[in-house]
């Protein structure tokens, strides 16, 4: 499609259809999501790089979240969206033309909502944010050494499991991770915030 479908405070979001099937991805019929902000080109391309890197790293902290005693029986798993990066030629000679996007699959819809559950900066929906949401976060934080944590969290509830996408990896390297990382001090509130909600809810032996 031509015109997105869905915009967020980053991103165009639109449906397509893949000829080829592309790696990562498990189907043809995928979203295609693009940067508003244009940059020149070598900005541009790592920024799409940039993108993918997190994907991939919430990928796997979710992959280890699910397997790990950091999640009780009663919470949901989650499934963190992975990402691939595509180039679409302008038709010239030249690289200048040529447009990114990210492939990702389309988020199951089953009649739920798309929610964003919380931010980058400690904010949180208190209507919707859920035990296993709050223990995903923390463990990446602790599983890592405190070197990062995995947040903005927003995708579906469906069937006893979180399907996510576009997460932000808050991270004491501010070199990496995008413009959404905003170090250290976005993380120390991610962190207290957490922790109060914790307190607030009763939840134990997070």
């Amino acid at each position: 499609a031509t015109t997105p479908f869905a915009e967020g405070g980053c991103r165009y979001a639109y449906h397509a259809h893949l000829s080829k099937k592309a790696s990562r991805i498990s189907s043809n019929a995928v979203i295609l999501k693009r940067f508003k902000s244009h940059t020149i080109m070598e900005d541009r391309r790592r920024q799409y790089f940039q993108q993918m890197e997190i994907s991939t790293i919430a990928h796997f902290l979710a992959n280890e979240y699910n397997k790990s005693s950091a999640r009780p029986k009663h919470c949901a798993k989650i499934k963190m969206l992975q990402t691939a990066v595509v180039e679409v030629t302008g038709g010239t000679t030249t690289t200048e033309d040529n447009q990114y996007y990210f492939v990702e699959d389309p988020l199951p819809t089953n009649g739920t909502k798309f929610t964003r559950y919380c931010n980058n900066v400690g904010y949180y929906l208190d209507t919707t944010i859920d035990e296993t949401l709050v223990r995903f976060m923390k463990f990446t934080y602790e599983i890592t050494n405190h070197s990062l944590i995995v947040t903005d969290l927003q995708g579906v509830d469906a069937k006893n499991k979180y399907y996510l996408t576009d997460a932000a990896i808050l991270s004491r390297d501010v070199l990496r991770f995008g413009t959404t990382n905003l170090g250290c001090q976005a993380m120390d509130q991610c962190i207290a915030s957490l922790d109060r909600l914790v307190m607030q809810r009763g939840w134990k032996n997070i």
